[in-house]
């Protein structure tokens, strides 16, 4: 299960930087998305292999019973907070990514504030 959710954690997060990759076309703006994007594939790259790996040459073990898990698995836990952390920092970059594009484009405030909460909806 933690497999396939970082996978598809990983693949959330990079359709929403294509999505604002297609929605903003500032030079400066796509570099950045262009490194985010290596960023975000190279985390989802290291924990699934971290996960893989983390039972070192007892790989059935990690799709094994949960006694053999926790037997030959002892790296899980240091592995699975710095997931969390590093997850909760890339959520909330991806998530600020769009602020000062909607901030900086010249509508009345209501409006620029609506496209902003749209946006944000993506947080809940």
């Amino acid at each position: 299960m933690l497999l396939i959710g970082v996978i598809g954690v990983g693949f959330l997060k990079l359709s929403v930087c294509f999505l604002y990759w297609h929605l903003f076309s500032r030079v400066v703006f796509r570099r950045f998305l262009i490194v985010w994007i290596v960023i975000v594939s190279l985390w989802t790259v290291a924990f699934v292999l971290a996960i893989l790996l983390e039972c070192g040459t007892h790989l059935s073990a990690t799709f094994g019973t949960p006694d053999e898990y926790f037997e030959y698995c002892g790296s899980a836990i240091p592995a699975g907070y710095a997931m969390m952390a590093t997850d909760l920092l890339t959520d909330i970059v991806t998530l600020t990514i769009p602020i000062p594009v909607i901030l900086s484009l010249r509508m009345d405030t209501r409006t620029r504030l609506l496209t902003l909460l749209t946006f944000m909806i993506g947080s809940l």
